[in-house]
């Protein structure tokens, strides 16, 4: 490696790298590097990127797709730098990391796991987005906005824990994550947005929290295996084509609720939720 490689200015900033190795050493001493700095540096493998560094700008990774594996630094606080990583697998966020930007993932297809720090606060649009590998994601309770098409088209991701600090699920937030069977929405959210489970084929029951105000244009759309949506009193607003394809739902909602005038008006069948209980029970003392 040589150290003409590197274009790095009077503040410490590596503006660029002009190599075309595959292991590379960022000179100790940089303190950021720029956007863009190593984009479409298609033989990156493995980089290493020392203490000194505490920015990295937007998209200084983009299309490194032999990257595999990356150390963030400690001092680094924001993320937003690896869209189009097709081979990196795992990724180490270090604790100070305060926001994991707009398209920060995005497009990581091979990405199986990320551990989402405590000290973060906001996951940006399309941050996950594509990263068909992701299996789980834990949302830790310090997250209090996840953006638009958060974990679009993450496929083979089969649970979510939602950060209880989280009042909006976005648009697009969870869309075409067809194999997500298991998710908890918190009772700090007020407004699911349209699209945000739409196509998650796997899902077969949702229980929306008392917090829960509106549920957006198409927000559970082609949801094919969900049975059961069970709607609280809270809900005054329910867009008409929310439960679109959903072709065995049953809305489980209280005696002259907006969600029972709803589930009239676009003939999907309803019982009430003390029925539902009881029913529960009943299934529940057979079992036994």
């Amino acid at each position: 490696m040589n150290d003409k490689d590197f274009i790095i200015d009077e503040y410490n900033t590596l503006v660029k790298y002009r190599g075309v190795d595959s292991i590379v050493k960022i000179p100790d001493g940089v303190t950021e590097i720029f956007k863009d700095a190593f984009r479409d540096c298609k033989s990156l493998t493995s980089i290493d990127i020392p203490s000194s560094v505490r920015y990295i700008g937007r998209g200084a990774f983009c299309g490194c797709e032999s990257l595999t594996s990356v150390t963030i630094p400690s001092g680094v606080k924001n993320i937003g730098s690896f869209y189009g990583c097709t081979s990196l697998e795992s990724v180490t966020i270090p604790s100070g990391v305060t926001s994991i930007g707009d398209n920060a993932f995005r497009n990581c297809t091979n990405l199986a796991s990320v551990i989402i720090p405590s000290s973060v606060t906001s996951i940006g649009d399309n941050a996950f987005y594509n990263c068909k590998s992701l299996k789980s994601v834990t949302i830790p309770d310090s997250v209090k906005s996840i953006g638009n098409s958060a974990f679009y088209e993450c496929t083979n991701l089969t649970s979510v824990t939602i950060s209880s600090a989280v009042t909006r699920i976005c648009d697009n937030a969870f869309r075409s994550c067809i194999s997500l069977a298991n998710i908890s929405i918190p009772d700090s959210v007020t407004y699911i947005d349209y699209f945000a489970f739409y196509n998650c084929k796997s899902l077969t029951d949702i229980t929306i929290p008392d917090s829960v105000k509106s549920i957006g244009h198409r927000a559970f759309n082609y949801c094919t295996s969900l049975t059961s949506v069970t709607i609280p009193n809270s809900v005054t607003n329910i867009e008409v084509d929310a439960f679109f394809g959903c072709k065995n739902l049953t809305i489980v909602c209280s005696k002259g609720s907006y969600a029972e005038q709803y589930a009239q008006k676009n003939d999907i069948p309803y019982s009430y939720i003390e029925q539902d209980k009881k029913k529960k029970k009943k299934e529940n003392i057979e079992r036994d």
